[in-house]
């Protein structure tokens, strides 16, 4: 499990800091990761990178993202609520599949 959380990260910091074109690395906010699922919001914050999200599903109650906003889920997405956000990576499973609704919006990073 160490391993994948290992890989995980190092996906997320290559979206994050200019793996994408057209990513910018600064924000006011954080770094930019809008998170539509509890187990990947709690793998977030289990890699120490709560400081880099700036919106949460409507599902985390964790005390480390109650302040973030919610936008939605995995299986019924906030679109109007991202694009205010403007996240630079959008984290998702694969379950409501709607990645390609949503890569106009950010980046998605679809774990399955």
């Amino acid at each position: 499990m160490l391993h994948s959380c290992a890989i995980l990260r190092c996906l997320l910091l290559a979206f994050i800091f200019g793996g994408l074109s057209g990513c910018s690395t600064e924000r006011e906010q954080g770094v930019g990761i809008a998170s539509l699922s509890p187990a990947i919001t709690e793998t977030l914050l289990a890699l120490d990178l709560a400081d880099a999200m700036v919106a949460r599903s409507d599902y985390d109650h964790a005390p480390a993202v109650a302040h973030l906003p919610t936008v939605g889920t995995a299986l019924s997405p906030n679109f109007e609520g991202l694009a205010r956000i403007a996240p630079e990576v959008i984290v998702t499973d694969s379950s409501g599949g709607y990645e390609d609704e949503l890569t106009p919006l950010a980046p998605v990073l679809s774990l399955n």
